[in-house]
């Protein structure tokens, strides 16, 4: 699952009875649900904390920016403390996404690069220029090896194992903010600023449904 997109305001239910909840721009907390006590509180680093979100099971990441640079910063489900895993961007993070099997994180950035790291080790492994002109929403395939990116005007699939790009699409007239493979990795659909979607078979990696909301 992952976070509303608020910069400002957003909460993620943890089980039946917690919620983590992001407040006064760059406060991270776990509330319960029925009293509103606290288990933790944790202060983050950056003034504001940029409206970006994904978690995994164990971990809750969070797009932070300064002005100069952009940072994903993931912090623990159980405890609120930080991972020594930092992920550093020349510009704003605009895509966080975890792997079906919790051991990659990916990230993309507005100045169109994609990195993704092992979350075990925190050790960096592969990085590209997804797309020139921003790299934006972002997804694992349930296989662990192909990636979606979603880019200026359309989406790009690459192989994580073989480094290189496999696919790219164009559906849509501005940049495309989320990406969302099917369970079953069939379909993929694409959500743009635009205020269009696309649904994309992926059979042979080609095929588009196009429809407006």
């Amino acid at each position: 699952g992952r976070f509303a997109e608020n910069p400002h305001f957003a909460y993620l239910t943890v089980d039946k009875a917690d919620l983590v909840t992001v407040a006064d721009k760059n406060i991270l907390r776990r509330i319960n649900c029925e009293t509103s006590q606290k288990k933790w509180n944790t202060k983050t680093k950056f003034d504001d904390i940029f409206s970006v979100h994904s978690c995994s099971q164990d971990w809750i990441a969070l797009g932070e920016h300064a002005s100069d640079c952009g940072r994903a910063c993931l912090y623990s489900f159980s405890t609120g403390i930080q991972s020594d895993l930092v992920i550093e961007h020349e510009d704003r993070v605009r895509g966080i996404a975890f792997s079906r099997d919790n051991r990659l994180i990916a990230t993309t950035s507005e100045s169109g690069t994609l990195k993704i790291h092992e979350l075990e080790t925190g050790e960096q492994k592969w990085e590209t220029v997804s797309d020139s002109h921003g790299a934006f929403g972002v997804d694992f395939h349930p296989d662990g090896d192909r990636i979606a990116v979603g880019c200026m005007r359309g989406v790009k699939i690459w192989s994580i194992s073989q480094r290189k790009l496999l696919a790219a699409w164009n559906a849509h007239s501005w940049f495309v903010r989320t990406v969302q493979f099917s369970s079953d990795g069939k379909q993929l659909l694409s959500g743009s600023a635009d205020k269009t979607t696309a649904l994309w078979n992926l059979s042979n990696l080609d095929g588009v449904l196009r429809y407006r909301p």
